[in-house]
């Protein structure tokens, strides 16, 4: 599979397990500047800023590792610009890990991930 079939297959199986969770979805990709969101749902009153890492291997390391602080950097922004331009107050950042294995996936939730600070 190409990185661009394992980042859209993660991506997929990450909007399923977010409606099997209950959350409602309320944008796909969205973008600010170089910066892009892959999903933001809702539950309850809770924003949720979802971070998709996907893997076919373990070879590159864990889903999770991908996650740099360039990475984390770049997040911030664009979640500051999420929330300026919708007025969001409560949220939390969550990365879903898809480990893809043939036709199999594992997903594995991490709820309210830290982010580094900002750094210079």
């Amino acid at each position: 599979m190409k990185h661009i079939q394992v980042g859209n297959t993660g991506e997929r199986i990450a909007r399923k397990f977010c409606i099997r969770k209950g959350w409602n979805i309320l944008h796909t990709n969205w973008r600010a500047g170089r910066g892009e969101l892959d999903i933001v749902a809702q539950d309850g009153a809770t924003t949720i800023f979802i971070e998709v890492k996907s893997r076919t291997s373990d070879t590159f390391g864990y889903p999770e590792e991908a996650l740099t602080p360039h990475k984390q950097q770049s997040l911030r922004k664009v979640i500051s610009a999420y929330c300026a331009h919708f007025r969001i107050t409560r949220f939390r950042v969550d990365v879903l890990c898809v480990e893809i294995k043939g036709r199999k996936a594992n997903v594995r939730h991490l709820k309210d991930v830290e982010l580094l600070p900002n750094s210079r």
